[in-house]
């Protein structure tokens, strides 16, 4: 009996009620101790996402298709916050619309948006239409090594973003199969012109090594965007501001002794610029659309069209480095009128031209706008009716119709200079 009380007296601790409560005491302090630094964790994560002012803009229903990733819990418990949102400039996307990626038929696939971020429907309409021109197996090569470029346009050129651009050839079955308008892309890029018997191939050799200088060019163009008053904001430019009103028909009016302008253009856009705490902003709103507005069956127009017509210029040929254009001053229209020969000249062209130069554009501008008096000019229609003539005078580097017959294909723009209309 004795080995039996023992084993009796040894088990009997296990089943001793303040051990039982030891033990559970012990776990809820652990459970505790455990919520407290998952509390102060939470907290701390709290913390830090409250005061990332950029938290939003990994928001797609914020920014669109320029979201950023989300910063997780864990490490923002380290105090890591929301990367900066990158986005091309204003600047990058004039130069690849002078590149023909796109044109104003970009702008007719926005809808009406009344959202913070003003500038999303604009740059996303204009990514959808480069992303359907160019597939993903076409991208130039400084696209494919920049990661924000190849996000944006992967994204905008999903399933939600409908292809806009109908092809010339596919036209007839679009309009047996729809009875809404659609703007037509039908422009065509301008040829190159002749070279010249004497060319100072010192002066191309400068050019180009500029040209390669620049870093990035086009979409390639980023710029980290502002949060101001809880917003991404873009920095821009007083030529960008200036090409964009001129590229999308912009009509300004100020009241007296206000620092408020207010544009409205085509596409039912409008710009409002104001002044307030020592800084200019401006808001890119799309609206309804007057009648006269609807979209229409016509060709789209460039971005390079827009800027040229609009300050008295009319472009007729290009090449890698420059753009060709007659600049028609009152001589020039003169001449034009006569018959006259067209050539280059060494001299101030004037304030228009030189407010030209100045706005965003991919190729620099040679502008013609001299006038070649010579008893064997031509003045009735014939092959050498007002030719456009290099400053050798015997390189003939196209002719007045020639340079006409290019509005056709992309310069039906909402401005132009009156000296160009009544040329």
């Amino acid at each position: 009996m004795y080995p039996r009380q023992l084993i009796e007296a040894t088990a009997a601790p296990k089943d001793d009620p303040w051990v039982v409560a030891q033990t559970v005491g012990t776990f809820l302090g652990l459970f505790a101790i455990g919520l407290a630094v998952a509390a102060l964790l939470i907290e701390r994560a709290r913390r830090v996402r409250e005061h990332d002012e950029r938290r939003f803009t990994s928001t797609p229903a914020a920014v669109g298709c320029f979201h950023t990733k989300q910063v997780h819990w864990i490490p923002a418990l380290f105090g890591r916050r929301t990367a900066e949102l990158k986005v091309p400039t204003i600047s990058g996307l004039i130069e690849e619309g002078d590149r023909g990626k796109w044109t104003s038929s970009s702008l007719d696939l926005a809808f009406e948006s009344h959202s913070d971020h003003t500038w999303v429907t604009l740059y996303e309409s204009i990514l959808s239409s480069i992303a359907s021109r160019a597939p993903s197996d076409q991208w130039p090569e400084d696209w494919r090594a920049d990661k924000y470029v190849c996000r944006f346009l992967r994204r905008v050129g999903s399933t939600k973003h409908e292809n806009h651009v109908i092809k010339p050839d596919s036209f007839a079955r679009y309009l047996d199969a729809h009875e809404t308008r659609k703007l037509v892309s039908t422009c065509r890029q301008l040829q190159k012109p002749p070279r010249p018997r004497q060319q100072n191939q010192s002066a191309n050799a400068t050019v180009a090594r500029g040209k390669e200088g620049e870093s990035k060019t086009g979409l390639c163009r980023l710029t980290s965007t502002w949060i101001v008053r809880g917003r991404a904001c873009i920095r821009v430019t007083r030529e960008e501001l200036a090409a964009l009103a001129i590229i999308t028909g912009m009509v300004f009016t100020r009241q007296d002794r206000s620092l408020y302008l207010s544009g409205f253009g085509g596409f039912g856009l409008s710009l409002d610029v104001s002044h307030a705490e020592a800084s200019w902003s401006a808001a890119l709103v799309q609206g309804p659309r007057l009648p006269r507005h609807a979209p229409s069956l016509g060709a789209g127009y460039t971005t390079l069209m827009a800027k040229h017509l609009a300050c008295g210029s009319i472009p007729f040929a290009q090449n890698r480095d420059w753009v060709v254009s007659v600049y028609v001053t009152d001589e020039v229209l003169t001449a034009i009128k006569e018959g006259g020969n067209i050539i280059d000249k060494r001299a101030f062209g004037g304030d228009s031209l030189e407010f030209l130069r100045r706005l965003p554009g991919d190729k620099f501008i040679d502008a013609l706008y001299g006038v070649y008096e010579d008893a064997g000019v031509q003045k009735s229609p014939g092959p050498s009716f007002g030719a456009i003539l290099h400053a050798d005078r015997e390189t003939e580097l196209g002719t007045w119709p020639h340079a006409v017959a290019q509005i056709a294909f992309g310069g039906l723009v909402p401005q132009a200079n009156p000296n160009v209309v009544e040329a």
